[in-house]
Parts: C-alpha cells; structure tokens; sequence
C-alpha cells in the first residue's frame, strides 16, 4: 500500500514506501502496481510510475482518485509522519473492484447472450452527449468495459451523459432523431457508472439520476433484464478526535460523519419489484463462520439480497464505519507514543470510501451465478465439519439423491411466525359449538378480533397470539374490496432494521355469471396446461426426474417434434397459446400479429363457457411473456401482485415457496368447479387452467429441481377424468455460460410437450 506525499505531487508521479510498513513489500507492491495498471521502473523504496503499454485506458494514473486527504504542508514533523501515514487499505474506484474480474465476468456472461441482438444502455460522465453505436464494426470503443463488449457484441449500446432524463427520452444528438426511448421495448443491460476516467469531469450522483421523476416512467415502460449501479458511503472523522477518544475502542470514531450515496437509486428500483443483490465491495470482511447458524444475522456475501433501503442502509453504514475504525487503530497504533507533539489543525481529517456495485433483476439470476446460493451444503452429510475445519469433500455438485440427502435451502424460518387466513363459512359462530374445545378456542378468538381483522375478513396470528395494534400489520388485499379478494398478504417489521416476516394465503371467490353456454355440458373436457419456463427435454430428465418418470408411468404421449419458434418466451408462448408468432422482437404486448381479433386460447374458452385461471409464480412486470399482457380470465389475475409482494430465496412468499402457493391456489379453483361423484355444485362449469412455473429461468440450472416434487404430488391429486392435461415448455435455457456450447444451443430449441 503507497501514499503520495506533497514533495511527491510537486515533482511528478514518484511514491515513497516507508521500509517499515509492513505492507510495503515488493510482491505487495508489484500487485497494487499491477492493480492500476503500472511498472516499476525504480529501485528501492522509490517507485516511477509509469503506463503500461497494454493497460487498459482508463488504467492511466492521472485518472486514480488517489486519497491525498492526508497531504498538508507543515513544519512539524511528527505531524507530517501522520498526515502521511501508510494506509492499510488502497483507495479502489466503483469500476476496479476486485481488479476489474467481476465487471469482466458480468460483461462477457449477460452481452454474450447474442441469440437475440438487444439493446445496451450505458451511463457514465465521461460521455457528454447520447451517442448509439450500432455497428459491431465500430471503432467508436470506449473506456467502459460493458460499452466496450456490448459494441463487440453487435448490440444496439446507447452511450449516455449522466444528465439524461430517462422519463424525457433521448436521441442520438450527432443526429436529428426525435426521442427514441419510448420505442426500445427491451433493454438487456443498463449500466451506470458514476466515477469518470478524465480529469474532473461532471457528474450526476446516481441518486440524482435515478429519482423517481426521472426514472420512474422508463422503469416501467421497458423490460430490462439486467441493470448494475454503483452505491457508496464515506466516513470522515477529525483526526483529534481519534487520539482524544484512543483508550476506548467504540469511542474512537464515535463522532464519526457518514455520507451514503445510493439511497434513492435502491428505493426507485425496489419501488419497481427490482431483486438487489450485492455484486462486488471495495471491502469484504464476512467469513462463513460468522453467522453461527443465526439466519436473522447480516452477512454481506457475493448475491447477498437486499430487501429494503433499511438494509442497504445498513450494510454502507457497517462497512465504512468497519474500515474508518481500521484506519483509526492504524493510525493510533504507529503514533499514540508521539500524539503529545502533534498539532492538528481543523481540516486534519481522516476519510475512507467504500464502494459497492449492486446488481437488479426482476428475475431469479444470481448476480454471480452460483449453485451454493441456493443449496445448503451445510445439510449435507460429506460437508460436516470440525471446529469450521471440512473433514471430507464438499462439493454442491454432488447428486443429492444418490447420496440419500436433501440439500436444498429452506425458506426463512422467521416467516412461520405469522400466519393469515381468511375468515370462511367454518367460522361462524351460529354453528360452533361452544362446549366443544376447539370450537369454544375459535369462539374466543373471534371475539378478540382487531379492527384491521374484521374490517377485512381475515385472521392473523403472531407468535401463537392473537394480532395486537402495536404490531403494526402492513396489508395487502389483492381486490377492490375485502369481499372480491382472492389474495391477501401481511407484513410486520418493514421498518425494522431486521429483516421483515411474511404471510399470505389465497382462496376462490366464485364466478356465477358466464357467458357462452348457459348449462354445463359434462362432455366437454376439462384442461389443465403446466408450462415450465424455460426447460428443455433433456434439462427435464436433469432437473424433474421424477415428474419426467411420472408421466411416463401414467401414459402420457410426447410429441418428440415439438420445437421452439423464436429466441425466448415471447414468440415461443404466443404461438403455442395463440397459434400464431408474434411479429418484431419488442415484445408480445406490441405485437401487430395479436391486434386484429387474434384471440388467445383463454380468450376462446371463456367464449365457449368455460371457467378460466392462468397464473405464474413469479413478480417479472415488465416481460417478453404473456403474463405481462393480463391475460383476461377469470381467475389469477391477483397471484401476480400477490408474488410481487415479497421475495426471499430459494423463491420464496414467507414461509411457502412460490410454487406451493401457486399449486395450492390451483387446487382451490379446481375444488370449486370440479364435479364431484354424487354432487352437482352451483359452481360446477367445465374449467381451464394454465399454471406457469418460472423456478428454472436461471442460469445455475438449481431452482428448477424446487418443484420436482410438488409437481408429482399435484399431478397425482388432479381429477385425470374427462380432463386433457399438457405438460410443456417453450423452450431451453438460452442464456449463461452453460449457452455457450453447441449441446446447449441445440437443448434451447428443444422444449418438451
């Protein structure tokens, strides 16, 4: 680790390393020179910086934000020997992070996915006007590595100034184009970079450009499958103050000055259903073992999920406060037996910076893909450890199954805490029996009912005890009115520093009126359709080995000729569900093809009398799939905000995966309208119902494993009697690194029916 003294700065790029500090080594220094993009061409303890010919160029040393806080000018010497104290840690900008790998790695996996040629957008200060590079010949490359490979690539890049108003649009200004953002319907990868490479640029904070005035009507305009954005916070502290408060640790910073950047940009996208999760740090200081088997502590690992700006709050607060309290012992360390010679003056401040990129999708891909995000080796029995010592192999690869183990992640705990049902027919008090002990508990409990209970029909439990008003309950109702709602869903604890806890639970409201036929006519066929997006054939006997072996053991015919018809679920879902592809690759919902009467299958069925129900067990608002058109049955349409309402790994609405609440809400609607033997409800009409389950569009190829069982279980439950039953994909995984070779090519245009 180097500083810069101002004798230095006077006389050029020269650094001189104290030969006591301890960091000073020449291997220490060969990697910090390698970091920045240098070669020593000095000997001893003096360095001469200079360019490296095949650096990268916004490597170039004029362009490092070098902390020269420290760099006063004084007589005193003692002074001078602090103010130019080694620092324990280098200053790192927003884009170098872990010597650039990670945006490396981010760049090439996401603008590699070159099956459908896309848009790229990328904000940064160094460019002062929107430019739109769309030759992948073009030599119109820039210092931002994802620019860089984007244009590669032969995606559409959008190079834009950080002053741009994202709700106003904009247009190539080396052009006379109108505003053109309006019409870009999918955008692969937003990248904002807020640190420039040239001198003193200006430069909008990301708070500034992502406030919801102008940010907001874009984010929900456009599919945007990836974005990657820069928070920080600095602590400052007055270097008297550290020596004044040196005897006690947890005073020594105590009137420390944090400034959090980033704050705004979290709130706009989680506002929007964003998923934020952690993609690189400045600083990493969590190991495994800390968390001691707590799920409630806070651990800030590669794909950590931040869920509120409480958390993100928290986790810049923690780490700069971390590295400010590093620095201080530092500093008190190597000087406290001179601190009665020094004399401090009141800019004498010590500053750090920490800096973090978040990653943001709607979907369930990992920032850095990663199968040990969603397994728990830990339950493994060839991962038990010693003292945190591995005694034998332990490898997330390993088949769970033939080892007779169950390595999948649990959802959170601290859900199964609340719970909330509505209140049914069962509940009420006319026909319980109040000698009955269970009916008498029930009789009690209603009769304790908060306002929040009765005014919306429900019953909420916390902590085995009835609601109190001092829990202050989030809710949320997923129709107009307690009556019409099929979904509600609680929350407790959303400002809390801890993470919040989470209940929902679903029910049919029935229709009565249809039109079409005014009787049921018990010869039409029911149908029940189950789309896995996206699974291949062969992915399927991977990920689903016991449905696959189900079905085959129930007779299922499987049409082997089956086959994709476009690059992602757009095309593919609009063909299989309309019978006819859409036209352009903006998306479904600006097809011409599907706004000249085509109609849907629902849209047929509903005609002919039937009882519709489509649902999908995820919270994408704004996607290439038919669930972002609202497709109009008569059931399903509240599951989508229901899924929105909150998320937790592997995929989970509180204590329940996505997909149990998603089967169960099926089993409900077919319960309601299924004849039974001996019975004919009031409700009975043929039913439709189309279940969409997006645990596999990630690229780890683990979720998809999730709902193996829950598939069997449900499929052996289903009425098989005068009913037609689809299983079917609509097409292979078409992203990722595994997409990079010719097998996988071939498994995406190879869905299952």
């Amino acid at each position: 680790v180097m500083y810069i003294d101002d004798l230095s700065l006077e006389r050029g790029y020269d650094a001189t390393i104290p030969n006591e500090n301890e960091y000073s080594s020449r291997a220490s220094r060969s990697r910090y020179d390698n970091l920045i993009g240098v070669e020593n061409h000095g000997g001893g303890d003096v360095v001469d910086f200079q360019e490296k010919p095949n650096a990268e160029p916004f490597l170039d040393v004029t362009s490092m934000n070098i902390e020269a806080m420290f760099l006063r000018k004084t007589r005193d010497m003692n002074r001078r020997k602090l103010l130019g104290a080694p620092r324990v840690f280098a200053p790192v900008d927003e884009q170098w992070l872990h010597n650039g790998r990670v945006v490396r790695e981010l760049s090439h996996r996401v603008l590699s996915r070159n099956i459908a040629q896309s848009n790229v957008v990328i904000m940064s200060p160094d460019f002062e006007t929107a430019h739109i590079v769309a030759d992948r010949h073009s030599t119109d490359l820039h210092n931002i590595y994802p620019a860089k490979i984007a244009i590669e690539q032969g995606h559409t890049t959008h190079l834009l100034p950080t002053s741009t108003n994202f709700s106003a649009g904009w247009s190539d200004d080396s052009k006379d184009d109108e505003s053109i953002s309006a019409s870009i319907g999918w955008v692969l990868l937003a990248y904002f970079a807020t640190f420039s490479t040239i001198p003193e640029p200006f430069s909008n904070s990301v708070d500034y450009i992502f406030a919801p005035s102008r940010m907001h009507v874009w984010l929900n305009q456009t599919t945007i499958t990836y974005i990657v954005f820069p928070v920080k916070a600095k602590a400052t502290i007055h270097l008297s103050s550290i020596f004044e408060n040196h005897e006690n640790a947890s005073d020594m910073i105590s009137k420390k000055q944090i400034d959090i950047t980033g704050l705004t940009a979290t709130e706009t996208l989680l506002n929007s259903k964003y998923k934020l999760q952690l993609l690189a740090s400045s600083h990493y200081f969590d190991r495994d073992d800390d968390r001691g088997g707590d799920e409630e502590g806070y651990y800030y690992g590669p794909n950590a999920l931040f869920k509120s700006v409480n958390e993100v709050h928290r986790f810049l607060y923690e780490r700069a406060s971390h590295i400010l309290q590093i620095e201080a012992d530092n500093i008190v360390d190597r000087f406290l037996p001179n601190d009665e010679d020094i004399r401090f003056e009141e800019d004498d401040i010590l500053e750090v910076n920490f800096h973090s990129l978040l990653f943001a999708t709607q979907g369930l891909d990992l920032a850095i893909p990663s199968r040990s995000s969603y397994v728990d080796v830990g339950k493994h029995k060839r991962c038990n450890s010693d003292n945190g010592v591995r005694l034998k192999r332990c490898d997330p690869k390993l088949d769970p199954r033939a080892l007779g183990d169950d390595i999948k992640m649990e959802c959170p705990r601290r859900h199964g805490t609340i719970s909330v049902r509505f209140l049914g027919p069962e509940d009420d008090p006319d026909k319980l029996d109040p000698e009955a002990k269970d009916d008498a508990k029930l009789l009690q409990r209603l009769d304790g009912l908060t306002d929040l209970e009765k005014d919306n029909g429900i019953i909420l439990d916390v902590d085995k005890r009835p609601l109190k008003e001092s829990d202050h309950a989030e809710l949320w109702m997923g129709g107009s009115s307690p009556e019409e709602s099929e979904a509600v869903c609680v929350r407790l604890g959303k400002e809390s520093l801890k993470p919040p806890r989470v209940s929902c639970t679903t029910r049919i409201v029935p229709q009565q009126r249809f039109v079409g036929i005014s009787k049921p006519d018990e010869s039409r066929p029911n149908l029940i359709v189950i789309l896995i997006d996206p699974l291949s054939r062969q992915q399927m006997q991977r990920s689903l080995p016991n449905t696959h072996a189900l079905l085959n053991m129930l007779g299922f015919t499987e049409f082997e000729q089956y086959t994709a018809v476009g690059n992602n679920s757009g095309p593919n879902q609009a063909a299989l569900y309309s019978g006819m592809p859409i036209t352009g690759r903006d998306g479904i919902r600006t097809s011409s093809s599907h706004k000249a009467g085509r109609k849907w299958i629902w849209d047929r069925l509903n005609d002919e009398g039937y009882v519709t129900m489509k649902a999908e067990d995820g919270c994408i608002a704004n996607s290439n799939m038919v669930q972002s058109i609202q497709p109009e049955t008569h059931h399903g349409g509240q599951m989508h905000e229901m899924f929105c309402f909150d998320y937790d790994r592997p995929n989970c609405l509180g204590s329940q995966l996505a997909a149990e609440h998603l089967i169960q809400y099926t089993r409900q609607f077919i319960a309601t309208y299924n004849r039974k033997d001996g019975e004919q409800s009031i409700y009975h009409r043929p039913w439709a119902a189309f279940l969409s389950f997006i645990d596999s569009h990630e690229d780890t190829l683990t979720l998809a494993s999730y709902v193996d069982d829950l598939l069997v279980d449900f499929i052996q439950d289903v009425p098989i009697q005068n009913t037609l039953f689809l299983f079917t994909s609509d097409h292979g995984l078409h992203y990722g690194s595994t997409f990079q070779s010719t097998a996988a090519k071939i498994e995406r245009a190879n869905p299952l029916l």
